[in-house]
């Protein structure tokens, strides 16, 4: 019988600050008070700390002197850097994935793409990303070089809420499950040529999407009404 592990307080309270980052209860820059959070999980700050030296390994959260821990917030210059290199991330993966594309349940994949579909219908963001990631999992977990994968992964958490931020437009949510369709097409092929162009038309509509996203964020701050990514 398979013994059955319970997760540390450390690793609780990792899990728990992630959701809090990705949802967007903690936004980029967002101070974290160790003691609210021991007082509101009703716990010791040990393990929160713990918690929180993992996560900026990760580069969610960042310990600034005289301030403390907070959310870390990247420049729009950062954020286009990160998106170009998940670029190069998915296309080495995609790039590797041709021998063995008979593992890959294409049909599963399919059916996640379509789920996303019926979120955007009803607005629930969170949900998009979730399925979106469990979209590209689905096909990148047969990539051979796992370093890649796990790369990739860290590259996704670190730009999760500036990506949900991405997906409010619809017009360009239209565009993703259309070019996922294409992807799975290219890899079903296993012409690198035209995986390396999927691929490169799904980040060009993203960017697309990453500046209006960041425009109108830009709008919003000369109306007073705040902004997500900081300069």
């Amino acid at each position: 019988m398979q013994e059955i592990r319970i997760p540390t307080l450390m690793e609780v309270m990792n899990e728990r600050l992630r959701k809090m980052i990705s949802g967007g209860v903690l936004r980029p820059g967002d101070k974290v008070n160790v003691d609210d959070l021991a007082r509101r999980f009703r716990i010791s700050p040990t393990p929160i700390r713990e918690a929180l030296g993992r996560l900026e390994q990760d580069g969610l959260v960042m310990r600034m002197p005289r301030i403390g821990w907070q959310v870390a917030k990247l420049s729009r210059s950062e954020f286009i850097y990160l998106h170009d290199f998940q670029k190069v991330l998915e296309q080495a993966i995609c790039e590797r994935l041709v021998p063995f594309t008979e593992e890959i349940d294409f049909s599963e994949a399919r059916s996640v793409n379509e789920t996303m579909a019926y979120f955007v219908s009803t607005e629930q963001y969170d949900r998009i990303l979730e399925e979106n990631e469990k979209f590209h999992l689905l096909l990148y977990e047969h990539c051979p070089n796992k370093i890649l994968l796990e790369t990739l992964k860290h590259t996704w958490d670190s730009l999760k809420w500036q990506r949900r931020i991405m997906i409010a437009s619809k017009e360009y949510l239209e565009r993703y499950f259309r070019e996922h369709v294409e992807i799975i097409e290219a890899l079903q092929s296993k012409d690198l040529s035209r995986i390396r162009q999927a691929v490169e038309r799904h980040f060009h509509t993203g960017y697309l999407s990453l500046e209006k996203s960041l425009d109108e964020d830009g709008e919003k701050k000369k109306r007073g009404k705040g902004r997500v990514l900081h300069e």
